[in-house]
């Protein structure tokens, strides 16, 4: 009685409108999806069996029966999926090796495998096209994989290391290269990202604190971006960028190779080079997911032309001839 009762198009109503509420919770970030979409699809997946068992309509219909099984697939293999993804932000400045400590986690199923080794992938060049009025275009972004050298990739060209998938970002700017040579000890190099550009051409300004901890207010001295021109965004645009400094009540300008004298030290401004932002998604469900809404698709077009296309029985053509005469 109970399979019954699960097998009911009251509580697959009741699923659907409780899957949309999820949907929307998920995308506005109100709830995360592992909470707010698995639940629902779980419980339809539990329907559809319920009825698929139950109902013998679904055994009259071998295509219509295949149609339902896919969708019964497709809702487990969606809840599987929010068990087992991950997604985060991740920002890497030219030169620099990814790390596990520089991510930001977005979405982290409870069953997500282990994150990619420190190192597996490094920075390269960054540049990206403009056309007039400031529109981005294309992102050549190259970075080196162990094993497969220099690879370009881009929005709709991503970088795919066992699953993981890094995709370039509008999100992407300029950084200085700046080396702390302590009084005593081995100098350290590092580089400071300054805010997205252009987007924020007018507030490239950062704060860092040396080793020694002081305090620092830097500015990054750019050109204005073209706006009724096609650009290219890349470094040769600020090589020569000026590095404003101020400590406490005195300021600086620095250009690249000069040094200032700190607390503890000093900082040698080396270089300006390139960040970008990266959206790295792992959910190896994807592709089965797409195979089997294509299938839902045939099977469902395979019922409807079998219902109509069903060759008329003998018997009734023999009566229909019966009643014309």
């Amino acid at each position: 009685m109970a399979l019954l009762r699960l097998a009911s198009l009251r509580l697959t109503l009741a699923g659907l409108g409780l899957l949309a509420a999820g949907l929307v919770c998920d995308q506005n970030g109100w709830l995360p999806g592992l909470w707010a979409i698995t639940p629902p699809l779980v419980l339809l997946a539990l329907n559809l069996a319920a009825a698929m068992l139950f109902d013998p309509r679904f055994r009259r219909h071998p295509a219509l029966f295949a149609f339902h099984l896919c969708l019964l697939l497709l809702a487990v293999l969606a809840a599987y999926g929010q068990l087992v993804r991950y997604q985060a932000r991740l920002p890497l400045a030219a030169g620099q090796a990814f790390a596990g400590d520089l991510l930001e986690p977005v979405r982290v199923g409870l069953v997500a495998p282990e994150l990619l080794p420190d190192g597996v992938m490094r920075q390269g060049d960054i540049a990206v096209d403009y056309t007039p009025g400031q529109r981005r275009g294309a992102t050549r972004s190259q970075v080196w994989v162990d094993g497969r050298g220099w690879l370009e990739i881009g929005d709709d060209v991503p970088l795919v290391i066992d699953g993981y998938r890094f995709y370039t970002t509008s999100n992407k700017g300029f950084a200085v290269l700046l080396t702390w040579l302590p009084a005593q000890g081995e100098a350290q190099l590092g580089a400071l990202l300054f805010p997205s550009y252009p987007l924020t051409e007018l507030g490239q300004a950062s704060n860092w604190r040396t080793p020694a901890g002081q305090d620092l207010e830097l500015a990054l001295g750019l050109p204005p971006a073209p706006f009724n021109a096609a650009w290219t965004l890349s470094t040769a645009l600020a090589q020569d960028a000026e590095l404003g400094l101020k400590v406490g009540d005195h300021s600086r300008v620095l250009r690249p190779g000069d040094e200032m004298p700190l607390d503890g030290g000093r900082l040698r401004y080396e270089r300006v080079t390139m960040w970008m932002g990266y959206q790295l998604y792992y959910d190896p469900t994807l592709p089965w997911l797409f195979a089997l809404a294509v299938l839902a698709v045939v099977f469902m077009a395979l019922h409807f032309a079998g219902r109509v296309w069903r060759p008329v029985r003998a018997d009734s053509v023999e009566t229909s001839r019966q009643h014309l005469a």
